[in-house]
């Protein structure tokens, strides 16, 4: 091993040990660091417990119509209050019990009587010629011709009767022997029957056998039962007769008389029943009925159960339940602080918040450390979601929202409402996070509405299935689409612990509803609020990244008219690191996007760099010293941020554009300062910091990323002969010269990433540079180069692998000096 070689391995051997070494905290700043976490931790939960927990009566789950409870539940104190419940059960048996009333209809019988007149005139006007006529089938043909001049044939209420009204007007003729007999005898049968039907007619298949009127309420107490009424028709009608029209006849012609008038009213309908039920009058006797009730009060002991175990809470107990809420809030017990059913909730509010960040801790290292923004954004996230619910609760028991919502048996729709924290969260702060905290907000609602497993087997089913649809969103659509999915989760679950439950099938059908619909509300309120988040907590999320991704952004227009090859360089480094990013498991969209605007800063004098140079401009390089020109190269990256705040670029973005030189050399510059040097004899002169960029070094694995994309992309450029053994030393020296120049010591990447980002470069440019199958020009011939093709020997090329960054480290490869 020659000695170069030895004195590398010995400095990679001691840059391995001063990057590996476990930084010594002192004992003292880790417990002050401890018990300031601590503080932090009991007052958020603190908070979490006074917004879930407290002023909720009496300090225990929220009760609602439907619930099952676990546990059962006494009254503390005796009290008693006003039930309206059993006072609207009283008003609707009261209501039930008031008999239906019913008024005396004569549209029907007054349209009888008018063609009964009708027909009594036209006949009084031929009477002498029917009453010549002795043959009984002749008067009433000539009667049916006076009815068919009538056009009653066209009346469907006399169609099929005519011939019966034609029969007995033949033998009321018969019996009168004048005009003005027959006549009065048509107006008396009129009179009598009006001033009887005005009482009403009624039947036993109408009323039932109910005979008094105190058990049936009517307009008039006159009401006649229809045979009742036919009976006292005929016997007035009869009287009526003798005493103003038959004087002079006998009582067995009278009767016969009468027999027909009162079988002619029966054939044209006038003895049926007139009466009809009376809506308005019924609706008054019935709330005059429930007016009358009186309120209803219910006196609770002490001891005695407002809830049991495992018994449907239904209206009744719900009543009592808030009637005993109310009581302890009036006489101030639910205020004091010291119950200890608040105590106890509390205290599994605590339990749960440090399992979660237990859980935290170990999936996330350096969380109090590198997260403090992403843990402020979760303690508002589950603030403000533990509020809303608090209020939907609040709300649900006031009257009007109460009546509103009384088809729901449970508010489990409002369980989708979960999805806002995980949607937000997972785009925001990553899964890991977002699991945590939507879980833990989970289990706080749980025992906010009663503590049931079904509660939070549905909150962690909606969790779940939001962060698995969220996870790597680059849409704000995406965010919608997984409250949608949220909402259907809620839904699917929901259905078989209903149908545990017993829940009615209506019922069911209105909650799934309820959360499909809210799951959706939920995935636009994500969506819309996003942005306030982000500019609020300063976080930069992969929407926002994919959405400065796009060209007709101004500076990335700016860059293409001022240094188009500068952005043709940008462009194809993004597209370099996006795809390296991808392989070694970092944000992509991140690298993508910082190196779209990495080299902004040369739209100020986009001359000076060789992409943006031709023959005709020339290098404006030659005309300048090496120290100016590094000087104006290195200008490009303070530049660059200055325009990145202008513009208000992401504070991730800015940290790329700052850090994706580090401080590393501008090599050309330093040889050219350094052989003028040799040529005057001043070589002590060239000083190496006045050609380093100002740095920092990359602090993430995304600016490393696009450090080294950005160094492989311009120096591809100048590959003569690109093949793949080229271009793997080309990248692997790339690599290795920044690795050995410390640009990786305060970067988090691992060798194995190093490793990964190396092979996805190699393929990046061999893939850009890829070579094209070479056709026949015009003039030659395609068969003649297919068999010229044909006679070239083959060659098996065996690609040779690339050696691994351990073993250049620890000298395995030589490197040439």
């Amino acid at each position: 091993m020659s000695s170069i070689s030895k004195k590398r391995h010995r400095e990679d051997a001691a840059f391995i040990n001063r990057v590996f070494r476990r930084s010594e905290v002192p004992f003292w700043r880790r417990l002050r660091h401890f018990i300031a976490g601590t503080w932090m931790l009991m007052f958020f939960g603190a908070l979490v417990s006074l917004v879930a927990f407290w002023g909720r009566p009496p300090h225990a789950p929220a009760i609602y119509k439907g619930l099952e409870p676990n546990y059962t539940f006494t009254a503390t104190k005796d009290f008693e209050y006003k039930s309206e419940i059993l006072r609207r059960e009283r008003e609707r048996d009261a209501r039930a019990k008031t008999a239906q009333s019913y008024r005396v209809d004569m549209a029907r019988a007054d349209r009888a009587l008018a063609v009964f007149s009708r027909i009594a005139e036209k006949n009084g006007e031929h009477f002498s010629a029917l009453k010549k006529l002795y043959v009984r089938t002749a008067r009433v043909d000539a009667i049916r011709k006076i009815f068919s001049e009538m056009k009653l044939e066209e009346n469907p209420e006399l169609r099929d009767v005519l011939e019966s009204i034609a029969m007995g007007h033949s033998q009321l003729i018969q019996h009168c022997a004048t005009r003005e007999r027959y006549e009065n005898l048509t107006k008396t049968a009129e009179a009598v029957y009006r001033r009887f039907a005005s009482g009403g007619i009624y039947d036993e298949s109408t009323f039932g056998a109910l005979r008094s009127p105190s058990q049936f309420s009517l307009v008039s107490r006159k009401a006649l039962e229809a045979p009742e009424f036919r009976n006292i028709f005929a016997q007035n009608l009869n009287a009526e007769l003798w005493r103003k029209v038959f004087e002079d006849e006998t009582s067995a012609n009278l009767n016969k008389v009468t027999q027909t008038a009162v079988e002619l009213f029966s054939v044209a309908g006038l003895l049926r029943p007139n009466m009809v039920p009376d809506e308005q009058e019924t609706t008054r006797l019935q709330e005059e009925a429930a007016a009358r009730v009186p309120d209803v009060i219910e006196k609770v002991r002490a001891g005695e159960p407002l809830l049991l175990k495992g018994v449907r809470v239904n209206d009744v107990m719900l009543e009592r339940w808030k009637a005993f809420c109310a009581d302890a809030a009036g006489s101030g017990t639910l205020v004091s602080g010291d119950s200890s059913v608040f105590i106890f909730n509390a205290l599994y509010g605590f339990c749960v918040l440090f399992s979660g960040m237990f859980f935290c801790i170990l999936v996330i290292p350096g969380i109090f450390r590198e997260h403090r923004r992403r843990l402020l954004l979760a303690g508002t996230l589950i603030l403000l979601n533990l509020g809303v619910i608090r209020g939907v609760l609040e709300l649900l028991e006031l009257p009007h929202f109460e009546e509103a919502f009384s088809n729901f048996d449970n508010i489990q729709g409002w369980l989708a409402s979960p999805a806002i924290v995980a949607i937000i969260a997972t785009v925001m702060v990553g899964v890991p996070f977002a699991i945590a905290i939507s879980l833990f907000v989970g289990a706080i609602i749980t025992l906010m509405v009663g503590g049931s497993a079904g509660f939070f087997l549905t909150t962690t089913v909606v969790v779940l299935v939001s962060v698995y649809v969220v996870r790597g969103a680059m849409k704000r659509s995406t965010l919608v689409r997984a409250g949608i999915y949220a909402g259907l989760a809620v839904a699917a679950t929901s259905l078989p612990i209903s149908l545990h439950a017993g829940t009615p099938w209506q019922m069911i059908g209105y909650n799934m509803a309820a959360a499909v619909g809210i799951g959706f509300l939920s995935g636009i309120v994500a969506a819309g609020t996003l942005s306030i988040f982000e500019g609020i907590f300063k976080i930069t999320t992969n929407i926002t990244l994919l959405e400065l991704s796009d060209y007709n952004h101004p500076l990335l227009r700016k860059l293409q008219v001022v240094a188009p090859g500068t952005f043709h360089h940008c462009v194809m480094v993004a597209d370099y690191a996006s795809k390296a990013a991808g392989e070694v498991g970092a944000n992509s969209a991140l690298c993508r996007c910082a190196a779209l605007y990495h080299d902004i800063g040369k739209t100020l004098k986009p001359e000076y760099f060789t992409e943006n140079q031709n023959a005709e401009i020339g290098n404006p390089h030659d005309s300048i010293t090496p120290s100016m020109s590094a000087l104006i190269i290195k200008s490009h990256v303070r530049e660059g941020a200055e325009l990145a705040v202008e513009y208000h670029l992401p504070v991730p973005v800015r940290e790329i554009i700052e850090q994706h030189h580090g401080t590393s050399l501008t090599g050309y510059f330093i040889r050219k300062a350094r052989e003028l040097a040799t040529l005057a004899g001043e070589t002590a002169l060239v000083d190496e910091s006045n050609y380093r960029y100002d740095g920092p070094k990359p602090q993430t694995v995304e600016a490393a990323i696009v450090m080294i994309c950005d160094v492989v992309e311009a120096a591809s450029r100048s590959i003569k002969r690109v093949t793949a053994q080229g271009v793997e030393d080309m990248v692997g020296k790339l690599v290795m010269d920044r690795f050995r120049d410390g640009e990786f010591d305060e970067c988090p990447i691992t060798i194995g990433e190093i490793y990964a980002m190396r092979k996805s470069l190699v393929v990046s440019v061999l893939t850009t540079f890829h070579s094209r199958v070479e056709y026949p020009k015009e003039g030659e011939s395609v068969l003649e180069k297919i068999r010229e093709k044909a006679e070239k020997p083959r060659v098996r090329v065996v690609a040779k692998q690339i050696p691994t960054v351990a073993a250049e480290i620890h000298g395995n490869l030589e490197v040439d000096a």
